[in-house]
Parts: structure tokens; sequence; C-alpha cells
């Protein structure tokens, strides 16, 4: 996955020996002018910051909630947690690459470099922490639907110790994917004679080009996709399970005390996890469109013809990745009843009296 600061025209230099600037083609040619583009990149990296400081905010309650409950409680709560900490980090690492465009206020030259220095710092990580965030909805949404399909069996197939080791399989996995880019870029320090001082440029060797094609190929494109079509799966048979409960709730008001109890807790979960997984449904769709464009029409790309209307769609991406990172305090806190009671003996000075 790429992102727009990590490979501005103006900042990415390939390694091979000496270093050598990527050309533009003629901005005439481009759907997006350079002026658009940097006007978008503005107003909407500002959109950004403040929803991923929203998201700081809700994923750090979302955690301690979690905590309280016992994260290795139960299947669920392990899975949300592991969410909660993805989309908290997701968040933390977009808020200095987005701040770069206050700078932008301030100081055109230190915007330049900021956009550089938060690049592999910052971007790169997020991209990482966003792929889990998908992989782990994934995972959640599979875990919910074999409850709705195998009730009786699931409980044996599904335990604590699989939960954790299915989530930490999750982390590692794209924590190795992403170190062979990050290891072959690097930041350098260029003098350049029209600012009149050293600007910090990305650069990466000749075979890190090979490991950001195959990032995008593997990780945007074929990983993406296997995602979101699971997740689709999924939440159908989901939202048709949530249905079938509600007709059978209403056949059969006779229905003991517990027993309601019971079909009151599985409801809330189903529609929690069904909540969860079809705002990053919609999301990864939004989000989806850079990486078939870079893959599929050579002239969307950073090097190509249209290689603004390629970076302002990625920071389109990112709209999307902050808001899925962000909402799911909201359906937490409106849907799930433990959720709420928890939270209000955390913060509600009345429930805690």
């Amino acid at each position: 996955m790429l992102n727009n600061s990590l490979f501005t025209t103006e900042s990415f230099l390939p390694v091979s020996g000496t270093h050598r600037q990527i050309l533009k083609y003629p901005e005439a040619e481009e759907l997006v002018t350079l002026e658009l583009r940097h006007t978008l990149e503005q107003n909407l990296h500002i959109f950004i910051l403040f929803i991923n400081i929203f998201g700081v905010v809700t994923n750090s309650i979302n955690l301690r909630v979690f905590v309280r409950q016992g994260i290795a409680s139960d299947t669920t709560t392990i899975g949300l947690s592991a969410l909660a900490l993805s989309d908290l980090m997701g968040c933390i690492f977009m808020i200095p690459a987005s701040l770069c465009y206050v700078v932008k206020f301030v100081n055109y030259t230190d915007y330049r470099n900021c956009v550089s220095l938060t690049s592999m710092t910052c971007h790169y990580p997020h991209v990482m922490f966003s792929r889990i965030t998908c992989w782990l909805t994934v995972y959640i949404s599979l875990e919910r639907t074999l409850c709705v399909l195998m009730p009786l069996k699931v409980k044996f197939l599904l335990r604590p110790r699989v939960a954790r080791n299915a989530v930490l399989a999750i982390f590692v996995f794209f924590f190795i994917f992403h170190v062979p880019f990050a290891a072959n870029s690097r930041i350098i320090w260029v003098f350049n004679p029209a600012f009149n001082r050293s600007m910090t440029l990305n650069v990466v060797t000749e075979i890190g080009l090979v490991f950001l094609y195959l990032n995008s190929l593997i990780g945007t494109t074929i990983l993406s996709t296997v995602a979101m079509v699971i997740v689709a799966i999924t939440t159908s048979v989901m939202l048709y399970k949530l249905k079938t409960i509600q007709k059978w709730r209403k056949s059969i008001s006779s229905a003991s005390k517990s027993d309601s109890k019971t079909s009151k807790k599985d409801l809330e979960v189903f529609k929690t996890v069904t909540m969860v997984t079809a705002i990053y449904l919609l999301c990864l769709i939004g989000g989806h469109t850079p990486g078939f464009a870079m893959l599929f029409f050579p002239g969307v790309s950073i090097t190509g013809v249209n290689s603004n209307l390629f970076l302002v769609m990625y920071t389109f991406k990112y709209v999307f990745d902050a808001v899925n990172s962000s909402v799911n305090f909201l359906f937490y806190i409106h849907i799930s009843s433990k959720f709420n009671a928890t939270f209000n003996s955390l913060y509600s000075r009345k429930y805690r009296d």
C-alpha cells in the first residue's frame, strides 16, 4: 500500500549506486493538476488529523473497558481488544504525518522536510496497522459466523487460547511482511539550491522497488480483496441470522427469563460485530480503488501521467482508514449493554457512587 507523503515525486528517489530522480510527465496531460492536488491534500489532512485524534481517544477508552472486563475472558473480547489496539496505533501514527499540513501554514520548507521525515516513520507503520486491522476484522467476523452456524461445537473449536494465537499470528505476519521494504528504504539529507538548505529525501534501493510492487500486489490487491469477500459473506450471514433471531424472540414470548437474557446477550454480540464488520467493509471498498488503479491503469501511478490523481486517491483512502479506526466506540456504547455498563463504571461518577 502506498501513501501520499511517502511517495511524492518531489521527495522520492531510487538508489542504485547513485541517486536519480523519477521524472514526471508533463502536467498538462494530467487529470488533476498539481495545484488542485495540493489544495485537496491540505484540506483532507486537516480533516484526517481531527478524526485520528478522536480515534486515539475512543480506542484508548475501548482498551481500558476491555481490560476492565478481562481481555482474555472470551474470544470476542480478545478479538475486539486486538482490534482496538491496532486501530489506536494506526491513528497515532497518522497524527504526525497530518500535522505536517499544519506546519505548511507556518513554513513551507519545514513542511517538505516534515513530509519526508514522517513517511517511513509514521505513514508506513500506519499502512501496516491498517492491514492488521483488516485481518483482525476478518477473524472477528469469521469467529462470530462460526458461532452462528455451529453454536454447539464452536466452544470446542474456538477457545481463548486459539483466539490469542490467531490474533498474535496476524500481528506477527504483517510485521514480517512489511520489514523488507522498510529495510530497503531510508531518509537522506541533500542540499537543495532552490531552498538554499539541506532537505530530506526518501530513498529506496532497486530491490526495495520490487518489494514495493509486491506490497501493492499482495497486500493491497490480493489480500485486501480476499478480506473484502470474506467480510462481505460473513456480514451477510450475520445479518440474516440477526433477522432470524429477532423473529424467533417475538414468536416465543413465553420463554424463561434466563433464556431471554441469553438471547439478548447473543443478539447484542451479533449486532456489535455486524456493525463493526459492515462499516469496515464500506471503508475497505472506498479505500480499495487506488491499489487497483495503480495495477490496472498504468497512467495512474506515482510516476505515471496521472500521478497527482493517484496521490489524491490515496489521501481519500486515509480518510476511510481514519473513519473506520475511530467509530467502533460509538457502536459499542450504543449496542452493547456490557460495554455500556463497564464504561459507566469507569467514567460516570453516578455509577461509581
